[in-house]
């Protein structure tokens, strides 16, 4: 049930987060009604895989044991099969929370056995 939440939360981020993942910060907006939302502030360190679908990915983070799914830049291709250190924010989009990524650097240049 989890994998599927996750799956859901990674498709709903792919759709609405791939915009919003390739802007640089901006100054807090004048209007109250801003409806972006910073999120709650994340780490994520394991060994991070492509997924099926372009621009997506997931690491098996160490702490929690889960498989977690995201969308993200193209760049992160160069850090397939690594293990990394995300850093990010899990955001609210549509009632349903995702993973955002937001730095990444590696920690090993492969990944454990039987981690990805």
């Amino acid at each position: 049930m989890k994998n599927i939440l996750l799956f859901t939360s990674a498709f709903l981020l792919l759709s609405v987060g791939v915009v919003s993942y390739a802007q640089e910060p901006q100054s807090p907006p004048a209007q109250p009604q801003d409806q972006k939302s910073e999120g709650t502030p994340a780490t994520l360190k394991g060994c991070l895989t492509k997924g099926s679908e372009a621009q997506m990915y997931s690491v098996a983070d160490e702490a929690s044991g889960q498989k977690v799914m995201f969308s993200g830049s193209a760049k992160l291709d160069n850090y397939v099969n690594q293990t990394v250190e995300l850093t990010g924010a899990i955001v609210e989009r549509g009632g349903e929370k995702a993973f955002q990524p937001r730095t990444i650097k590696t920690v090993a240049a492969s990944c454990k056995s039987g981690q990805n």
